[in-house]
Parts: C-alpha cells; sequence; structure tokens
C-alpha cells in the first residue's frame, strides 16, 4: 500500500464531512479514523473495504492499492473453515448417552 497516496485519497474525499459523521458512515469510530489519518496506524480490511463499498468510482490505484495486495490470514482461513450452521451434524459420544 502506498500510505501517502492512500491518505491524501482519504483526506480528499472526507473535504466536506466532520471526522465523526465520515467515521459512522464508514461503521468505524471517530478515534480509529483520527489514529489512521495521523499515519498512527493503518487502515485495516474493514476500513478498507468499507472505503471501496463508498466510493466505488475511486479506483484502487488511487487509494494506493492494487489488485495484488494480500488479503489478511484470518479472511483466507475464514474461507477455508466452514461456520458450524454448514457442517453435518455429530454421532453423540458414547459418554453422553443416557
Amino acid at each position: 500500500m502506498d500510505r501517502h497516496r492512500f491518505l491524501s485519497t482519504l483526506h480528499k474525499v472526507m473535504a466536506d464531512s466532520t471526522q465523526a459523521a465520515f467515521a459512522q458512515r464508514l461503521g468505524v469510530s471517530a478515534g480509529l479514523l483520527s489514529r489512521i489519518r495521523s499515519g498512527q496506524r493503518q487502515p485495516g480490511w474493514r476500513v478498507i473495504r468499507a472505503l471501496l463499498r463508498e466510493f466505488p468510482e475511486i479506483p484502487l490505484a488511487e487509494w494506493g492499492l492494487s489488485a495484488e495486495e494480500e488479503q489478511p490470514k484470518s479472511a483466507s482461513r475464514a474461507q477455508a473453515v466452514p461456520n458450524k450452521a454448514s457442517r453435518p451434524p455429530q454421532r453423540p459420544k458414547m459418554g453422553d448417552l443416557p
């Protein structure tokens, strides 16, 4: 990620919004947005996804991102491990039977 480009684009899209209103629009706290804007934190995938959802007309490159950016390991793990609802029911163990 090109951090300078990301922050520059973030400042442009926030031009007419208060930090609190913009953070609410993205579904994050104003404190988190403040730390990202000041450079204390990098934006996580949740923030990046929210920005891309809210501003689909802005290309990835303008955000300083590329299509080859690696997704977080937790996202790939979540795809690999099915949730409990999709698993078949398990047989009770012998000790669990009355």
